[in-house]
């Protein structure tokens, strides 16, 4: 799998940045998508399956992202992320992140995430 990097430090799958869609409104608007599928990643690694708390941006595929978390990521106008959408991209790091969290995970534990994270999964 080929990884791009960005200029501020992290990576992502390109397989996902292909699969992003344009967006251009709203906070995530020329945010750094690779900066934002880590974001995503930390926090489903992290097992944070619970909704995020205070308010949310939407895209136009209905996903969602903390708009406090689309603010703080840097501004990118090139490679393979512009004009993407940073909302889609923090859901496929958040994704990941979980699948991955999971994986490490034995028994009734895995069994309790994976109940709370059908019920409030960023992403389905």
């Amino acid at each position: 799998m080929e990884t791009l990097f960005c200029d501020h430090g992290y990576s992502a799958p390109k397989e996902v940045l292909d699969k992003l869609h344009e967006f251009q409104t709203q906070t995530g608007q020329h945010k750094c998508v690779i900066c934002a599928y880590q974001q995503g990643y930390q926090l489903g690694r992290e097992k944070i399956a619970e909704p995020p708390i205070g308010k949310l941006e939407k895209c136009q595929k209905e996903k969602e992202a903390p708009s406090n978390v689309l603010f703080d990521l840097p501004e990118s106008q090139a490679g393979e992320g512009h004009h993407k959408c940073a909302v889609c991209a923090f859901n496929f790091g958040f994704e990941r992140g979980i699948v991955e969290s999971l994986d490490s995970l034995r028994g009734a534990d895995a069994k309790v995430l994976k109940e709370r994270i059908v019920r409030y999964m960023v992403m389905p």
